[in-house]
């Protein structure tokens, strides 16, 4: 599997892996959340799309969990997935979600370098075309 990342929301930057020797590489990014408790801080993205220990598709499908039984037609006993438990599961329907419905759903993911950033004030964060490695100054493996 490929590198991958995520734009930040409120100043669409990319969100540098460790491999990309960018500025942003060493900077602490925040999993801002919906529900006014402190943002998650991760330190060293390895670029694969789990934040700290924080599966990044699994987190949206996990806290969408209704709308994907809606917008998936996925049967109720989904509501009873783990987070840690059940991330390979909550990964697949986060994908689904993410790929197809990003602008419908209710708690989408919101990154900030900012951890004063409020979930609110902000669109979701996107796709990185650098794939937070392709950043410019990045160094050849």
């Amino acid at each position: 599997m490929g590198f991958f990342s995520f734009t930040t929301c409120d100043t669409q930057e990319s969100i540098a892996n460790v491999y990309s020797n960018h500025k942003n590489a060493k900077r602490t990014i925040y999993l801002l959340q919906y529900d006014g408790s402190e943002p998650i801080p991760i330190d060293g993205y390895e670029g694969y799309g789990t934040y700290g220990n924080i599966n990044a598709y699994a987190w949206i499908g996990k806290h969408n969990i209704e709308q994907a039984i809606e917008l998936l037609g996925l049967p109720e006993k989904v509501r009873e997935l783990d987070l840690f438990e059940d991330t390979k599961e909550l990964h697949g329907i986060g994908l689904k979600l993410f790929n197809n419905h990003l602008d419908q759903l209710r708690y989408p993911l919101k990154f900030s370098y900012n951890k004063d950033a409020n979930w609110h004030d902000y669109e979701p964060s996107r796709n990185d075309p650098a794939q937070g490695f392709f950043l410019g100054n990045s160094i050849e493996l």
